[in-house]
């Protein structure tokens, strides 16, 4: 159900991923150098990423724009053309750029690089903003607000990480008045670290001593030594087949006990050993893709005979997500949802975001594995590792996590520049789940929490990850299935509260993303919303849709149930009680005994109890119901009319 609703929500913004808008297999050759058609040049504004794009023949500039600066922050040179759509090469790298114009539509386009999942939205526009009009100075201050100013446009994280920027500002700036270059690059850095994000770091391009990355807090690191001890382990205690390694070193695959494959990916990219891809037209993630895809051809040329196949992800690198997408479609059984991608677009609210734009995984033709997969995760599983865990999410026999939370970080990091040449980068983008979730800081949970690379474990010579991971292949997947649904369902009923909140905000996540695309349509904020619920129905009813799909729903409708019915023979017996002490002499029993049998006999019990309850809340009320009741009992009695119907009658209408 919440995966149609996100389908549908996301119809008119979709833009599928480069490998699955043509064969991820048969990489594009670049031939011609025809300078770009005319009416694409000019000047472009992305939406989000703080870009401005300038087209001049077969030049492309793009510029770093904030409210105080404007940078150039690289040129590329035309390569290929194929119509409307333009490909580009980065001068100062072999990374290139597609620009495509819009279909009808002159003052729209696209850029994306050749190894990303989605599109920068372009704008055309008639001239450079203002600030553009001067050079941005190059001094303690300026390199300062320039930093500051870019992460306050563009980091959408700063809430999660319960940062005050414009605290940050107040409390650093008056000590960078009169900075020497590395007083103000500690300044920067003391800034950035409270965050612990992966994908924040800045470095001088003059004095390497002058470079930082960000990272999380380790709270039991082990260095390079328990890294290579924790191979050491695998190596001679599980595999009954070494590993052969492939894409220069950067994939192994070997084979555990009981026909268990075991895949290790170390790094998303750096498969090919040198640049002699460019001699052929192709760029750096085209000859990537290349090489993976022969490491794998050779990986499940045997797939046949195995059991189950174990990915191990603890200790790898970032990289290309889309090689992580290449690898999914190995493993598909069906198209899916990998994620959906959208970047923050307002430099003043960090909760607006760019259309989500999908990434599919598509089944690939070519040899892969469609059985049973476990993944393994730690707290290094970083970057394009969490992208490839959560394009897993989706696939078909489900994918086991045993492990850690991974890192907690997945946007693309695109280069920043200061006045004095410095390089700085941040993230601006969330992966969301189909359901809207992100896993940003948090990290992807597993599905199996098992303590993962402990110093202790790396000096006894264990591995408690991989061990549960042979058995749960080798015992087979259903009672593993039956315990996890069990548990979801426990939490379901023992944390209700919690699970509902989450419910709902997830709902409320869909329905407002859902009223932002109509009112680009034109439509009011109110309109838009009145829209979305017409179409999709209100939000509890998808709720009670969602709780209904588990066991636990048959358990709580049982239980309710059971819990009325004795609700209302205490609400009965108690008011019978107060009945023959309050009403006046006078007045027969049979009226009250018809009372009795007004509540019990509703045909709805639980309305009838809501009710009930809601009656006898003040004892002024009861007592007005009483002696409405005794009235209309006696008028009756002088009709000659029976008790009973009449309570039957006031019953329907309690219904």
């Amino acid at each position: 159900m919440l995966s149609r609703i996100f389908q549908l929500l996301l119809v008119a913004c979709v833009v599928t991923s480069s490998l699955t808008a043509k064969d991820p297999q048969q990489p594009a050759a670049f031939k011609s150098s025809a300078q770009a058609p005319a009416k694409l040049s000019g000047l472009w504004r992305t939406e989000g990423y703080g870009y401005l794009i300038q087209l001049d023949g077969d030049s492309l500039k793009a510029f770093e724009v904030t409210d105080l600066s404007c940078i150039l922050g690289f040129r590329a040179r035309q390569v290929d053309q194929d119509g409307s759509r333009v490909v580009f090469q980065r001068v100062d790298d072999s990374s290139r750029l597609e620009f495509v114009g819009a279909t009808g539509a002159a003052d729209q386009g696209r850029l994306r690089y050749t190894n990303a999942e989605s599109d920068m939205i372009l704008h055309r526009v008639d001239s450079f903003p203002a600030v553009c009009d001067r050079t941005t100075a190059d001094n303690a201050i300026t390199n300062f607000d320039v930093f500051w100013e870019t992460y306050r446009e563009q980091y959408p994280f700063f809430h999660l990480h319960h940062v005050d920027w414009q605290a940050t500002r107040d409390h650093f700036r008056p000590r960078v008045i009169h900075a020497s270059p590395p007083e103000l690059f500690g300044v920067l850095r003391a800034m950035i670290e409270p965050l612990h994000d992966h994908h924040t770091y800045i470095h001088s391009t003059k004095d390497t001593s002058l470079d930082y990355g960000g990272e999380r807090p380790d709270p039991d690191p082990i260095g390079d030594a328990g890294r290579a001890r924790a191979l050491e382990i695998i190596q001679n205690r599980f595999l009954v087949v070494p590993l052969r390694s492939l894409a220069n070193g950067k994939v192994s695959f070997g084979m555990l006990r009981d026909s268990i494959g075991y895949l290790r990916v170390t790094a998303f990219g750096a498969y090919y050993p040198d640049r002699s891809y460019e001699r052929q037209g192709e760029d750096r993630f085209a000859a990537d893709l290349r090489a993976l895809n022969a490491a794998l051809d050779t990986i499940f040329a045997s797939s046949a005979g195995w059991r189950g196949l174990v990915i191990d992800m603890r200790l790898s690198h970032g990289g290309a997500s889309a090689l992580g997408l290449a690898i999914a479609s190995r493993l598909a059984t069906a198209p899916y949802t990998a994620y959906a991608i959208v970047a923050r677009r307002d430099p003043n609210d960090p909760t607006l975001m760019t259309a989500p734009q999908l990434a599919m995984v598509v089944p690939s033709a070519r040899p892969g594995w469609h059985g049973p997969v476990v993944e393994l995760t730690s707290r290094y599983s970083v970057s394009a590792v969490e992208t490839f865990t959560q394009a897993l999410m989706g696939r078909r026999p489900a994918v086991d996590r045993i492990g850690e939370h991974t890192n907690g970080v997945f946007s693309g990091v695109p280069n920043r520049h200061l006045p004095n040449g410095w390089i700085f980068g941040l993230p601006n983008e969330l992966y969301l789940t189909e359901r809207g979730t992100s896993f940003d800081v948090s990290g992807i949970p597993p599905t199996i929490a098992v303590p993962t690379l402990r110093t202790a474990d790396l000096a006894a010579g264990r591995d408690p990850g991989l061990d549960r991971a042979i058995a749960l292949l080798s015992a087979g997947r259903e009672l593993m299935s039956l315990l996890r649904n069990l548990g979801s369902g426990l939490r379901s009923l023992f944390r209700r509260e919690q699970v509902d909140h989450e419910l709902d905000e997830e709902l409320r996540a869909y329905q407002n993303m859902a009223a932002e695309e109509k009112m680009r349509d034109g439509m009011s904020s109110k309109e838009a919303l009145r829209a979305v619920r017409l179409e999709r129905g209100s939000l509890e009813l998808t709720k009670e849709v969602v709780r209904s799909g588990g066991w636990e729903s048959f358990v709580e409708i049982c239980w309710q149930e059971a819990m009325t019915r004795r609700a209302i023979r205490g609400v009965t017996s108690t008011v019978s009680s107060f009945l023959f002490g309050a009403v006046p002499a006078g007045y027969p029993r049979g009226h009250i005994y018809s009372f009795q049998f007004l509540i019990r006999s509703c045909a709805c019990p639980n309305r009838a109890a809501k009710l009930t309850s809601a009656c006898f809340k003040s004892s002024a009320r009861l007592t007005r119901l009483i002696v409405e009741i005794a009235r209309a009992a006696d008028s009756d009695s002088e009709r000659g009319t029976d008790c009973r119907e009449r309570s039957q009658c006031l019953g329907a209408c309690l219904c």
